[in-house]
């Protein structure tokens, strides 16, 4: 770099994609960024989750922009967590250490920031790339650093980014060089206020970096701090204490990741949970199965909210709950089953041409999912209200929504929808959907029949029993399995769910056929295809997915098959790499992860697995 000029690409010659198993996501409930295995930075949207992509060298390592921040003298050779906390740890023989974290730049936005310390010899290479996708003006040097100017296109990648550091630095072709010393560096990226206007944590970086840096290191252990003692509450609840003592210590230690991933990718503002921090990485290499899941489904912020609660973190799902309270707004038949945090309706999908894409797969802004009808939101918001009731108590916001889900399930059970996988075709009768509303209408009868709520219980229950009725008739084949749909003959791994809400229970005769008959047609290893063949119109396959592959777990658990639940569990939670993070799907032969990375559903299925083999948590409503 020098002045006047733009980055250099310092790997350019590299454009292969790189492994999600070595990323580690950060996320602080505004954002989120992903860290490869060298603790460089190459995805950031800001200041939100869904916002613009800053950096987005993840989906085009050659244009799509990353900052590097490399000491000199050999490669990082270890990548962990920084104890129970959302802080990564980078580390290397001879003692250089980086922290990496993302902090407040005192202006309701984040910063990312590495604290590098080690020897007191030695240089740094800051090597920030430019999106040159986004036509925007390249990282230029300035005084204590570099900035990024803003892309010319709307959906990036882009500035404006700032980036600055804690001491001198010396221009070169390949980024900013820089002698470490004794007290350490810090190196911030963040972005202006507009106008050339700077939050307050980088205005004061760039006036008083010792000063900056000491603030900084303080947030980052704070961070940590805050982190761990959360943990530690939650490990003193019942169900983690319960799962502490009786689970091996891989399994507990997947559920703490899994909790801190959750709690990361919870929206400070609006309680809800986006359903992936990431765009477009493909459930099929160079398929056109690449989505963006940067938003809020209720499906998937109700099934996080359970997890929560099971795991004992109430406050947390009580924000759930009320998120999604306000996002139904007394009109959950025509809600639309996934929104962005803020409340909004999502920019409609299309195309970000600029970027090659991960794997070679499109690059998508938006989810036309949005307009779609998925019924089983309906049994999934009500289930969480359950849940929570059970637990400690349901927040009245979504106790008083509870009648009108009730009512809506009540005439919309009989009509087809998308379903589950939101499938882009004609709708269908499918079973998992009259399941959820049957779900929704169980939940509702055992609230109004406790006193909670009010409404129409006797017809609630009578149409609950109408959905059995019609599932037993057209939802069963010849062995009594469940099937996917009333027009379709295969299986469905979303079926599953018949064991999470005891439609099906061990005191049923042939407990275990729909899950034998599941396992049998769509096993894949440890995990589930969603169903055979594809039935949307799209040609390229997908890997099988993560969450029902860890819905099959907490079914054998509750069948008594605590074994072959347990290797299940081992076996998935293997996929990941050292973030102990899990992405949607995955390629059991090759180990590798796909699709959008980290899933909630992912991570809030293992909990509930783990707790369905070891915990004692009460579920369903039987």
């Amino acid at each position: 770099m020098s002045s006047g000029s733009s980055a250099r690409n310092s790997d350019s010659s590299d454009t292969r994609d790189r492994p999600l198993k070595e990323y580690f996501c950060l996320a602080d409930g505004r954002t989120a960024a992903l860290l490869n295995s060298q603790a460089g930075c190459d995805f950031l949207c800001w200041p939100t989750f869904d916002s613009p992509l800053r950096l987005a060298a993840l989906l085009d390592r050659r244009r799509g922009g990353s900052v590097a921040v490399t000491p000199t003298g050999g490669p990082i050779t270890t990548a962990t967590w920084r104890g129970g906390s959302r802080a990564a740890r980078y580390t290397r023989p001879d003692g250089v250490r980086i922290d990496v974290g993302l902090v407040a730049d005192g202006a309701e936005g984040s910063a990312l920031v590495w604290l590098v310390d080690g020897p007191g010899s030695g240089s740094l290479l800051i090597s920030p790339t430019n999106p040159e996708a986004g036509r925007g003006s390249g990282w230029q040097e300035t005084p204590g650093g570099a900035s990024l100017g803003p892309a010319l296109l709307e959906d990036g990648p882009g500035g404006p980014l700032t980036l600055l550091v804690s001491a001198s630095t010396v221009a070169s072709d390949a980024g900013l060089l820089l002698e470490m010393g004794p007290d350490g560096i810090v190196v911030w990226v963040g972005a202006s206020l507009g106008e050339g206007r700077l939050p307050p944590l980088l205005s004061l970086a760039s006036h008083s970096p010792t000063e900056a840096a000491r603030q900084t290191r303080r947030q980052v252990a704070g961070i940590v701090a805050q982190d761990q003692e959360w943990l530690d509450n939650l490990h003193r609840e019942p169900a983690l204490q319960g799962l502490r003592d009786a689970a091996p210590d891989w399994a507990f230690a997947a559920v703490d990741r899994s909790l801190l991933t959750l709690r990361g990718l919870q929206d400070q503002n609006s309680g809800l949970l986006v359903a992936s921090p990431t765009t477009s990485i493909p459930q099929w290499p160079a398929s056109e199965r690449a989505w963006d899941y940067r938003y809020a489904w209720l499906r998937d912020c109700a099934d996080a909210g359970i997890a929560l609660a099971h795991a004992g973190a109430f406050a947390e799902a009580d924000e759930v709950a009320r998120g999604l309270a306000r996002l139904l707004k007394g009109e959950p038949g025509t809600a639309n089953p996934v929104h962005r945090l803020s409340g909004g309706a999502l920019p409609p999908e299309h195309f970000v041409r600029q970027l090659a894409g991960y794997a070679g797969a499109p690059v998508r802004i938006g989810n036309g999912a949005a307009q779609q009808v998925q019924l089983d939101t309906l049994g999934e918001v009500a289930r969480l209200a359950g849940e929570l009731e059970r637990g400690h108590g349901c927040p009245p916001e979504l106790l008083m929504a509870i009648p009108a889900i009730a009512d809506a399930a009540r005439v919309r059970w009989r009509l087809p929808d998308h379903g589950i996988w939101e499938v882009r075709g004609a709708p269908q009768d499918y079973v998992h959907s009259k399941l959820m509303a049957w779900t929704a209408l169980r939940t509702a009868t055992e609230l109004a029949e406790k006193g909670r709520i009010e409404g129409t219980h006797a017809l609630w229950a009578e149409e609950a029993a109408t959905i059995e009725t019609e599932i037993a008739r057209r939802g069963r084949g010849p062995t009594g399995s469940l099937l996917m749909a009333f027009q379709e003959q295969g299986m469905d791994s979303a079926l599953l769910a018949v064991y999470l809400v005891s439609f099906i229970t061990m005191a049923d005769p042939d407990a275990s056929v729909t899950l034998d008959a599941v396992a049998a047609e769509l096993g894949r290893g440890p995990l589930m295809a969603r169903h055979q063949p594809e039935r949307d119109g799209t040609a390229a396959p997908s890997f099988p997915f993560i969450f029902p592959g860890l819905w099959a777990v907490s079914a054998e658990a509750l069948l008594g098959r605590r074994e072959v639940a347990e290797a299940r569990l081992r076996a998935i939670c293997r996929l990941s790499g050292p973030s102990g993070q899990l992405s949607e799907v995955a390629d059991p032969e090759s180990g590798a992860l796909w699709g959008n990375f980290p899933q909630v559903q992912s991570h809030a299925a293992l909990i509930d697995s783990a707790l369905a083999i070891w915990g004692s948590t009460r579920r369903g409503l039987r």
